[in-house]
């Protein structure tokens, strides 16, 4: 399996509020799942979960690309 990059771009969001996004990978079927429930990282055979304390948001607020550099989380600040 190739290497995943992933980039985390964060801008204001309201305290306590959860984030989480699942991003699939067909060919290597790959997962990310990012929450903000402290700081780790963990991988088995296909899953990478990163739990990011600053991250936070919500779904409807966060774009994800996928392209030939890997993963691009951005987040947009709240109106």
């Amino acid at each position: 399996m190739e290497n995943l990059f992933v980039t985390i771009v964060r801008e204001d969001f309201e305290e306590n509020e959860d984030f989480e996004i699942d991003v699939n990978i067909n060919n290597d079927n790959a997962k990310i799942k990012i929450n903000t429930q402290g700081f780790q990282a963990e991988t088995d055979e296909n899953t990478l979960i990163i739990d990011e304390n600053g991250v936070k948001g919500s779904t409807k607020n966060v774009k994800v690309n996928i392209d030939e550099e890997g993963v691009k989380i951005t987040s947009e600040k709240k109106e």
